[in-house]
């Protein structure tokens, strides 16, 4: 009738390089610059949330509060570059 779709098949051993993909350590921040904030926002409060991807760049920032509403858009500028 039809074909096996079972082949045979050889692999290779694995070697302790399994171990060193395995292992996984904390980002680290390689550049933070602040955002320029006019002065009413100089000493504001602002969380920010984000994903830092398998490249370790940052995607999708959203300001999760804000007490200067009109600069999150520097705010998230800025993120996007660290």
């Amino acid at each position: 009738m039809g074909s096996s779709a079972v082949h045979g098949a050889e692999f290779a051993a694995l070697s302790a390089n399994r171990e060193a993909c395995e292992a996984s350590s904390q980002p680290q921040a390689l550049a933070t610059p602040n955002p320029l904030l006019d002065v009413t926002g100089a000493h504001s409060t602002i969380t920010v949330s984000f994903i830092i991807g398998v490249d370790g760049r940052i995607q999708s920032p959203l300001i999760l509060s804000s007490d200067t509403p009109s600069q999150d858009g520097d705010i998230l500028r800025t993120v996007r570059t660290w």
